[in-house]
């Protein structure tokens, strides 16, 4: 764990501790203080919104991943073509070769033909 979330997870600790440290003084004697439920709802919906930071951030990761995944299936697909188009020039030109052999093989067999 860093430094800063240390910190961070210090001065937390620090502001909850504060906060529960006035439910057990007198309410006499400050003027100002809550009760436990109004503490207890104002710590629920710092939960809460912490979850729901955290539940951001999970989606944006989840996104990313999921771009970065479709990137390389595309990368992979392009590079799978390309040795697709490669193979199929080259069957095509053995092919090709083939048919020239059988030429050239007919027009030797013709030429052994009319010699006789």
């Amino acid at each position: 764990m860093t430094k800063n979330n240390s910190a961070d997870i210090d001065k937390l600790v620090e502001t909850l501790n504060n906060m529960f440290e006035g439910l057990s003084s007198d309410q006499s004697k400050n003027p100002f203080e809550v009760s436990f439920s109004a503490r207890l709802g104002l710590l629920a919906a710092i939960i809460t919104t912490l979850g729901d930071a955290l539940s951001i951030v999970a989606a944006k990761a989840a996104i990313e991943e999921e771009i970065k995944s479709n990137i390389e299936a595309q990368k992979a697909d392009k590079e799978q073509e390309e040795k697709f188009n490669n193979m199929q020039t080259q069957i095509d030109k053995i092919q090709e070769q083939l048919a020239t052999m059988q030429h050239d093989t007919e027009n030797l067999k013709r030429g052994s033909d009319w010699k006789r």
